[in-house]
């Protein structure tokens, strides 16, 4: 046999070898993009249960001290606050702001929060920030961009932050979630 028809079976079955790695590839990319997009929605259930039940919880709680009695109710108007306005739609929402919705000082909401959640405030507002793009991820066809200025994000920082916290990109979770 010529060398160049040994060339030509040898790129064949190269070519053959790495349309086989491609395909297998792109199916665990895309199983590990469906596990993330269940986590995702996953998260986004727990976050919305979890805030009713600190709210409710903090209503029915034994007795306490007048400081941790003070900081629930705080918490209870801060998570209605969040939910009845959307303060976290707010690109622009700060502690200050949100302490001046309630007519307290920022201390106390900072401190209501990290006692009712153990996050920082930043955290906080974030998580219902995520909640809220994945909802409309879900839910809507508008650009990713849309979606984080609706939600409170520049574009780029809601692509930032829902990859650091789901390891997903929104364009990822979208996709997969329409599948």
């Amino acid at each position: 046999m010529d060398i160049t028809v040994y060339i030509a079976v040898a790129l064949a079955l190269l070519s053959a070898i790495a349309i086989l790695l491609v395909v297998r590839s792109r199916k665990v990319f895309e199983q590990k993009t469906t596990t993330l997009t269940t986590l995702v929605d996953t998260w986004a259930e727990q976050k919305q249960q979890e805030s009713e039940t600190v709210a409710k919880e903090a209503a029915e709680e034994e007795p306490q001290t007048d400081t941790q009695e003070k900081s629930n109710e705080l918490f209870s108007r801060i998570v209605k606050l969040m939910e009845e306005e959307k303060l976290y739609t707010n690109e622009e929402l700060s502690r200050d702001m949100l302490a001046g919705k309630l007519c307290t000082n920022y201390k106390y909401v900072v401190k209501a929060i990290k006692d009712s959640t153990g996050n920082s405030i930043t955290i906080f507002i974030n998580d219902y920030r995520l909640g809220h793009a994945s909802r409309l991820l879900r839910e809507t066809d508008e650009s990713i961009a849309i979606v984080a200025e609706l939600s409170g994000f520049s574009h780029r920082s809601l692509t930032r932050h829902f990859q650091a916290k789901f390891g997903i990109t929104p364009s990822e979770y979208r996709r997969n979630h329409r599948k």
